[in-house]
């Protein structure tokens, strides 16, 4: 009788893809420990220890998927960026919309990220700030400045497009996209320090006004 070819084992495939799961889970429990750290206690003040203790994973378990804690800083950097890229995106997506419609949504897009996610807010923005350890790995540094670019990049092409069709006044995109980021981050940061009892207004209402008067400047009268 001839032998009856061996039954095909389906609990390999399955094994794997558990320990695929399993690791990713460390590696993102890694990842939100050491964002809500860096958010309490800043880059200096957190260290690898509390980031492992936090996560509850051995410091041998850190060590396999980050090569230190600037490296950990920097994926969550990244991660911000990718975030922001994908909502900026996303905002002016609608068929229909005009140049001030998608300005405006670009904006408030940015605005929704620094409410929803305000660990990677600041670590894009300020906890790098002075950090010694963050200017060694060169081509790091100039990965993550293009990441930035790219996304001023994106707003000015479409400042871009509002002069090319007429809708906004010949402006500089480049300088125009920066000086609204500033005002942006400028506002932010009043609230991040706790400064905002100086204006005695809440952010929304001085965003409003800013935008309002930054953006009057921007529309091309018929």
């Amino acid at each position: 009788m001839p032998k009856q070819p061996p039954k095909p084992n389906d609990s390999e495939p399955r094994r794997r893809a558990r320990s695929k799961e399993a690791k990713a889970l460390k590696r993102r429990s890694l990842l939100q420990a050491a964002l809500d750290l860096f958010m309490a206690h800043g880059f200096q003040g957190t260290s690898i220890e509390m980031i492992t203790d936090k996560a509850g994973e051995s410091t041998g378990t850190f060590y396999l998927y980050f090569k230190n804690k600037v490296d950990i800083y920097r994926t969550l950097t990244t991660e911000g960026y990718d975030i922001l890229n994908e909502r900026l995106k996303e905002s002016v997506s609608w068929p229909g919309m005009n140049t001030m419609a998608k300005i405006s949504a670009a904006i408030q897009a940015y605005y929704r990220f620094y409410r929803e996610y305000p660990g990677h807010y600041r670590i894009i923005s300020i906890l790098h700030i002075n950090q010694p350890e963050f200017i060694e790995d060169r081509r790091q540094v100039e990965r993550l400045n293009r990441l930035a670019a790219g996304l001023l990049k994106f707003f000015a092409e479409i400042i871009q497009e509002g002069i090319d069709n007429n809708e906004l006044n010949p402006v500089d995109p480049w300088k125009t996209t920066n000086a609204i980021w500033a005002m942006l981050d400028g506002l932010f940061l009043l609230e991040i320090r706790n400064d905002m009892a100086i204006p005695g207004l809440p952010l929304d209402d001085l965003l409003k006004q800013g935008l309002d008067i930054l953006l009057q400047g921007l529309v091309r009268e018929s």
